[in-house]
């Protein structure tokens, strides 16, 4: 079976949190970050995913209007 994009982002913080001990705070950094990806870049698949998609997703990052205080 192949596994999507969030199937291995979740593999991805298990092994974060279990072998490498990181902190609460970075896996919550990481998890909001993979959240806001796929909320700027919602059509992008695992087979689509390059430096031009991340590039894209880091002008979207610095483009966004930004909402304060939610």
């Amino acid at each position: 079976m192949k596994k999507d994009l969030t199937q291995l982002f979740e593999e991805f913080v298990k092994e974060q949190q279990f072998a490498s001990k990181l902190k609460d705070e970075t896996i919550r950094g990481y998890r909001n970050t993979f959240e806001l990806f796929v909320k700027l870049m919602p059509n992008v698949t695992l087979d689509m995913l390059n430096p031009n998609i991340m590039t894209e997703f880091f002008r979207e990052l610095d483009q966004r209007k930004r909402i304060v205080g939610r």
